[in-house]
């Protein structure tokens, strides 16, 4: 585990299975809150599992989601 007991995410991805990468990370987001930077981490490694399964309007959305999650969060 990394500080503030993040997972290390490189360790959990299987680049040979792009979809079980991005199902385990869905696992895992419900694990944080939504205002937790760890949350937002999460959602662009879902957008990278995704663009790897050339799902890239789903990821562009996901990525989107982070987009607007950062312009919501105070400075």
């Amino acid at each position: 585990m990394l500080p503030q007991n993040l997972p290390d995410f490189d360790l959990l991805w299987d680049y040979d299975q792009p979809d079980q990468t991005e199902t385990k990370f869905r696992e895992i987001l419900l694990q944080f809150p939504e205002d937790d930077s760890a949350f937002l981490e999460l959602l662009t490694q879902i957008a990278r599992a995704q663009g790897l399964q050339r799902k890239f309007d789903q990821a562009h959305q996901t990525l989107d989601q982070v987009e607007r999650r950062l312009r919501e969060t105070p400075r």
